[in-house]
């Protein structure tokens, strides 16, 4: 009884497979090629204002001058006696209408090149991230309290003036990274 079954069943199908050939019924496949479209735009701008520590009538036994921002905008301010005239923390002002978290990590320190009078000597920048905003290490900042709200971010810093500093200016610059998230 079970071969008979077995044999039943594929002469069954076999018949079925027969009659679908014999049917006339054509099966066809084929290929179609579309095109895939996408524009992005990004409105976000990053736009950086310069650090300044000003015009300082340095002490001669030296001194520190340090912007802290990280409570926001600063003016320098020194440890000693000597005069500062001028100066403010930097800022990254991001814009963008979408929100996000930004990470900003600050270099450890940034060398000041001396020019004019002060020509071949340097001075550093440093304790960029400790005076700047969020405190040293890395800052998670919202880009406001909606989207489309500028980020603003102060940087400061400070710099340690031997005695025995050149007289004239000094610049430099520092990469700051910031990661969008």
């Amino acid at each position: 009884m079970k071969k008979t079954w077995k044999r039943s069943a594929l002469l069954m199908g076999t018949a079925m497979l027969g009659a679908i050939a014999l049917s006339g019924t054509n099966v066809q496949a084929g290929d179609v090629t579309m095109d895939i479209n996408v524009e992005v735009n990004s409105t976000l701008t990053e736009t950086a204002t310069n650090m300044d520590f000003g015009t300082i009538d340095l002490n001669p036994a030296g001194d520190t001058v340090t912007i802290d921002a990280t409570a926001g905008s600063a003016t320098p301010a020194t440890t000693g006696t000597s005069v500062i005239t001028g100066g403010t923390s930097g800022t990254i002002t991001v814009a963008s209408p979408n929100a996000f978290t930004i990470t900003v990590t600050y270099p450890a320190t940034a060398t000041l090149n001396g020019s004019g009078t002060a020509a071949g000597e340097t001075l550093t920048v440093s304790d960029i991230a400790a005076n700047s905003e969020g405190g040293s290490g890395t800052v998670a900042k919202s880009s406001g309290p909606s989207p489309g709200s500028d980020a603003v971010i102060h940087v400061g810093g400070a710099i340690v003036f031997p005695a025995d500093t050149v007289n004239g200016p000094y610049s430099g610059t520092m990469t700051i990274t910031l990661n969008y998230s």
